[in-house]
């Protein structure tokens, strides 16, 4: 009666142990969800309002600069956060490894 027990002790344990690890993921995943909804989405709506923009007439060679320069600006900001998240990323699966690695 103990040994069966025991087993379903440890078994037990072992689910604990897996959804915890799970609810770990989940949150991973959710903070790139939010990275990616927050910090995509603004650089990508600037570059399609100014992309409409310069669709439409525009009288001044000036003005063609000026947005061209905020369509820079959003390529930058796109490109920094890209890297973020291929840190972030990178951090994660290295989390991953070492917490599997066997002792």
């Amino acid at each position: 009666m103990k040994k069966k027990q025991a087993a379903e002790l440890i078994m037990a344990n072992l689910d604990l142990k897996k959804a915890e690890e799970y609810k770990k993921n989940i949150k991973g995943l959710e903070e790139m969800m939010f990275m990616t909804s927050h910090k995509v989405r603004q650089p990508v709506a600037n570059i399609l309002g100014l992309s409409d923009l310069l669709d439409q007439t525009i009288n001044s060679p000036d003005e063609h600069i000026q947005l061209l320069n905020h369509i820079k600006q959003s390529d930058l900001v796109l490109d920094y956060f890209t890297k973020e998240l291929m840190l972030f990323i990178s951090h994660l699966e290295q989390k991953g490894k070492i917490k599997n690695m066997p002792n």
